[in-house]
């Protein structure tokens, strides 16, 4: 993503198994280039060379591409209906209630709830941060993170251009890695009541 933003190519070199090529594809890889296709040559082969094994190797790719993103979104479906469950709830709090409401709410939370808070329309965070306590279940309140600010993040100013273009309530990112934990995570956004807007981290691992 970053490569076409800069106008780049991504290239993918050393791939030796269609395991690999699968795996560049999936990253957007633009070239490929090893042993897979030839052994190391001087001059450039035609590219017809390759037509046959690459309309293999694309069908090959498509189909399982396209299993996995319906599983991913089966799976998203799942978190978002059991999230929009729990919070439709607090569309009548007023806004003295909504904290303590929104705290009562966490017991309820599916377990690959990583890390959930609410910021109001602007990006300000204004809830505490609840991270999950990974060694003894529940959640550690966070209140020191009231007041950052998120409209710069990428997921965050693409919920609210969709929310506000298509009425779209919720936003999911495709699968992040944190190299703190060791593990992938999605981030969801949903919209709330008076425009505020729910951010969870979702574990992603299998």
């Amino acid at each position: 993503e970053m490569s076409q933003k800069l106008g780049s190519q991504l290239l993918f070199e050393g791939i030796e198994t269609e395991e690999e090529v699968n795996l560049a594809l999936s990253m957007g890889a633009n070239l490929l280039q090893g042993y897979y296709f030839s052994t190391p040559n001087p001059h450039f082969l035609n590219r017809n060379t390759f037509s046959d094994k690459m309309k293999t190797v694309l069908e090959n790719f498509s189909s399982v591409r396209s299993r996995e993103l319906r599983e991913k979104g089966i799976r998203e479906q799942k978190i978002i209906d059991q999230l929009q469950d729990l919070f439709y709830e607090l569309s009548d709090s007023s806004e003295e209630d909504f904290p303590y409401r929104f705290g009562q709410i966490l017991g309820s939370l599916p377990r690959e709830i990583l890390k959930v808070f609410v910021c109001d329309g602007e990006g300000y965070q204004i809830t505490p941060t609840y991270d999950l306590d990974r060694m003894n279940g529940g959640y550690l309140e966070r209140s020191r993170q009231i007041g950052n600010n998120y409209a710069w993040k990428p997921y965050f100013l693409k919920h609210k251009e969709e929310s506000e273009r298509f009425r779209k309530k919720w936003g999911v990112t495709y699968p992040l890695y944190d190299i703190n934990n060791q593990n992938q995570y999605v981030i969801f956004t949903f919209s709330l009541m008076a425009g505020k807007i729910l951010v969870a981290q979702v574990s992603w691992s299998e």
